[in-house]
């Protein structure tokens, strides 16, 4: 099931029922995106539309990391250089409990699938979404979150009481 509302608009309503519970935090964190200057003018079309709308984001196990931690979440890639073909093409952008999101330079949001392996020694990469915005508001927000999850767990059971999955 895909999200009816658009990457915007939904961070916008979380925000707010966030906002309405007492515990809101516990679920997620969106915090308010950054004027266009304020990210790096190289990072990918999707991702920087993504940053406009939230600085960085925490839903479940799923952490998209701010602009201001980029540069040193690049060092997943430049140290594993051997394991991973064209390194230079990867932009880590999040992670997820137990393995690494990553977004390629071409625009595609990806994870390592739990092969039994650590996460650098996959032989497989999996396309999840095109863009950073789709992998929320296809995955992070619906029943597909279980994709990336190693249990349900509270922001799961959230996404039900909001009416966010079937």
């Amino acid at each position: 099931m895909e999200c009816a509302m658009e990457f915007p608009e939904l961070v916008a309503f979380l925000r707010a029922e966030l906002d309405r519970r007492a515990d809101g935090f516990l679920f997620a964190d969106f915090p308010p995106g950054l004027p266009p200057q304020q990210i790096p003018a190289d990072l990918p079309a999707g991702l920087r539309a993504a940053f406009e709308v939230t600085n960085g984001a925490t839903a479940g196990v799923l952490t998209m990391i701010k602009v201001s931690g980029l540069e040193k979440a690049q060092s997943v890639y430049r140290d594993v250089a051997e394991f991973v073909d064209e390194p230079s093409r990867w932009l880590t952008v999040g992670a997820q409990l137990r393995t690494r999101g990553a977004e390629p330079r071409h625009r595609r949001a990806v994870v390592v699938p739990d092969t039994g392996v650590a996460w650098y020694e996959s032989d497989r990469f999996e396309e999840l979404a095109p863009d950073v915005a789709t992998l929320f508001t296809d995955i992070v927000f619906t029943e597909r979150y279980l994709e990336l999850a190693p249990e349900p767990g509270e922001w799961y059971d959230l996404l039900g009481d909001l009416g966010l999955r079937t």
